[in-house]
């Protein structure tokens, strides 16, 4: 659930530049140099009619469908490229925008993450997919889940990074981003042992392309706000699931996964060690080798 909330003056602008951490390093030479050659941004951007707008989407692969689901105030543009070309490895990937992100149009309704999910099952409909595994990263997890509870009949499988359980969690880590700096809010991506030992990272970052408008921010945000949380509500839910979490994730700290297994009949947690909750920048490669060995039945490690 990146990091946004609307603010006044050079401030705000600063911190909209940031969403997704995605813009930090993009004009460096270091970054121009480290940067994998492949990233989501190069792929062209497709239309999809969904309800009585469209869903700016891409697609990478063949094989079975994946859809991807990113996280809050980003776009899709913010997935790890190596993570997505490991992935789109043997799958079809197709990635989306949410609604009032770059060319997908705004709802007329106010936005909710089961309005999400419902999103999600339209795109589906639309490129005429009857059923998709999906991966979700922070509120994308959780709209992955609510994906699975309101249309069970269109998911395989789901796998989650940094899922939330409550929204109480949701709404703390929310006000904590917003009252960072820049500076902080860079500061706290990836563990401060990790990040002494990979002072690249940074400037391995993709580049979000697509502004995030500050009404859609705004939306974004009250749904995180107005979610229920999934409190007593994934018992019946026997969709295979993978939750990931990083053991120093402290938006969704590991409490809330474990919480999350704890009611799925059927999932399956893994913590990855010294890993935060950005973790898919940190191990791009070995989480697409955890999730393709989940996606494919398989136990999580060879």
């Amino acid at each position: 659930m990146s990091h946004i909330r609307s603010r006044s003056g050079r401030h705000a602008a600063l911190l909209l530049a940031l969403v997704g951490v995605l813009l930090l390093c993009a004009a460096s030479p270091l970054a121009a140099k480290s940067r994998p050659d492949f990233t989501v941004a190069n792929l062209p951007t497709r239309l999809a009619r969904v309800g009585d707008g469209v869903i700016a989407y891409k697609t990478i692969g063949s094989g079975p469908p994946l859809l991807l689901l990113t996280g809050y105030a980003c776009s899709m543009d913010s997935w790890d490229g190596t993570l997505v070309g490991d992935l789109a490895a043997g799958r079809r990937l197709i990635l989306c925008d949410y609604p009032g992100v770059g060319r997908s149009t705004a709802l007329a309704a106010p936005l909710t993450l089961r309005g999400l999910a419902d999103v999600a099952a339209g795109l589906l409909t639309a490129l005429a997919i009857p059923k998709a595994d999906v991966l979700g990263w922070s509120m994308g997890a959780v709209a992955a889940l609510e994906l699975a509870l309101a249309h069970p009949g269109r998911v395989g499988k789901v796998a989650c990074l940094g899922a939330a359980f409550s929204p109480e969690t949701v709404v703390k880590s929310v006000a904590r981003l917003s009252a960072m700096t820049p500076e902080a809010f860079r500061d706290s991506l990836f563990p401060q042992s990790w990040r002494d030992a990979h002072p690249e990272a940074f400037s391995r970052l993709p580049r979000q392309t697509t502004p995030i408008p500050a009404a859609t921010l705004a939306g974004e945000r009250q749904a995180l706000a107005s979610w229920p949380g999934f409190a007593g509500r994934l018992r019946s839910l026997e969709t295979p699931v993978l939750l990931v979490v990083g053991d120093e994730d402290w938006v969704t700290p590991p409490g809330e996964s474990a919480a999350l297994a704890r009611q799925l009949p059927r999932g399956r947690l893994v913590r990855m060690k010294n890993a935060g909750h950005w973790l898919q920048y940190q191990d791009p490669a070995e989480l697409a080798r955890l999730i393709g060995w989940f996606l494919k039945g398989r136990p999580a490690a060879p």
